[in-house]
């Protein structure tokens, strides 16, 4: 129930002790330790996180130093295309990991230990991603997935629901542009048992109503 999850999770962040790679050269904020040690205490439960810091508050290392300690073989970052390089730059700076960019619809890549690719291509190379076997992903800028009719959110729930998954970071620093409900697509990947159908998110969170038509 959410009720001993919430328990669960209250035991942990009390006893549990922040992981961090001992030639770790970055300088960590508070509210970055305690950012890191929340997605390691959700991986520890097998859970997926959201972590909706501001623009420029460091949610790439947060998110990249939780995978390190999950131990992850196969990282696929999904990213809008501008910030591609900075994942790749990201991934050199702070990891051993090697990367590897993904580009055009067809054109080959190599195969490492880290993958990263821009919303915009993941439709067409979706089978190609899921026949990699990863074992996390992490949706950067995720609120581009709030349409749940896109090709691109379809593609992402797929890999998402994939069976090799076992870790999974959405991170965006405005989860939610317009509306509440524009999150739920983003909620229901990262826990479906508890996220389940959009119309009773939308009645239990976001004051939908009938207005005889439709919801809204």
């Amino acid at each position: 129930s959410w009720g001993q999850l919430q328990s669960r999770l209250e035991t942990l962040s009390e006893d549990d002790q922040l992981s961090l790679p001992a030639d770790l050269t970055a300088t960590l904020r508070a509210y970055q330790e305690q950012g890191v040690h929340w997605l390691q205490n959700l991986q520890h439960l097998q859970l997926g996180a959201l972590l909706a810091d501001d623009m420029g508050l460091g949610k790439s290392l947060q998110a990249l130093l939780c995978v390190l300690s999950g131990q992850y073989q196969r990282v696929l970052i999904v990213c809008p295309s501008v910030v591609k390089m900075n994942w790749a730059n990201e991934v050199e700076k702070w990891t051993e990991m090697d990367a590897s960019v993904i580009y055009g619809y067809k054109k080959e890549y190599e195969t490492s230990q880290v993958t990263i690719i821009n919303y915009d291509l993941l439709h067409a190379r979706v089978d190609e991603l899921l026949a990699d076997d990863y074992d996390c992903i992490v949706f950067d800028e995720c609120h581009t997935l709030k349409n749940q009719k896109a090709q691109r959110t379809k593609a992402a729930k797929r890999l998402a629901t994939w069976p090799t998954i076992k870790g999974m970071i959405a991170m965006s620093g405005t989860p939610i542009l317009n509306r509440p409900s524009e999150i739920f697509t983003v909620l229901n990947m990262l826990k479906p048992a508890t996220f389940t159908n959009y119309y009773l998110f939308g009645k239990k969170y976001c004051g939908a109503i009938h207005n005889g038509y439709g919801w809204d």
